[in-house]
């Protein structure tokens, strides 16, 4: 085939598989009447497998901390079991996974933060009831080289301040700084669970 076919081929290609992305990414993260994501949009990063659960949910809620979890580190503990509470319905479709940056092992008595079981969004549901933070969270020790993979944090952040959303291919494609309202990063993981689930 001549070079100047190929190349126009390979321009129909690219085209003819480029609009149905643009065009999803803008439905998910632009759609009609104005509403967008609340989180950082990322170019999506694959997560070592190794990493996760054998049979792990679609979508993952994902923070990183010590194994001492400091105030900060239980601040983003509470806002992934808050969000994915606020999608009550879908429940088994979210897992929460909490890579450990550094040597130790969590304490079976770590401290939650105050009233985090308790003082849940207002979305939820009464028939909820109070849940132990960590309950069902997936602790997954991590290497310097697997952390590193995670996208760059903003100048003044570290890899360990945010709160990262996985999708069902594995990959880290959205980030919330740690002062983000929990009701944002539910709002998002709504949509993409609505979407995904019609796209399934």
């Amino acid at each position: 085939m001549p070079r100047r076919r190929r190349l126009e081929f390979l321009l129909i290609v690219a085209i003819a598989a480029g609009t149905p992305i643009a065009a999803t990414l803008l439905y998910l993260f632009a759609p009609p009447g104005g509403t967008t994501n609340h989180g950082e949009l990322l170019a999506p990063v694959e997560l070592d497998a190794a990493l996760l659960p054998e049979q792990a949910p679609d979508w993952q809620l994902l923070v990183v901390g010590a194994p001492a979890c400091d105030e900060d580190c239980q601040a983003r503990l509470c806002a992934i079991a808050q969000a994915r509470l606020v999608n009550v319905g879908e429940l088994e479709r979210v897992g929460r996974l909490w890579l450990l940056d550094g040597p130790g092992t969590p304490s079976e008595e770590i401290a939650v933060r105050p009233g985090c079981g308790r003082q849940l969004p207002a979305e939820i549901p009464m028939t909820v009831p109070d849940i132990d933070v960590r309950a069902g969270v997936q602790v997954r020790r991590a290497t310097a080289a697997q952390l590193a993979a995670l996208p760059a944090p903003a100048a003044s952040f570290a890899a360990a301040d945010y709160i990262y959303v996985l999708d069902p291919l594995r990959r880290v494609i959205m980030r919330y700084p740690p002062d983000a309202p929990v009701k944002d990063i539910a709002s998002d993981l709504r949509r993409l669970l609505r979407l995904s689930q019609r796209a399934g």
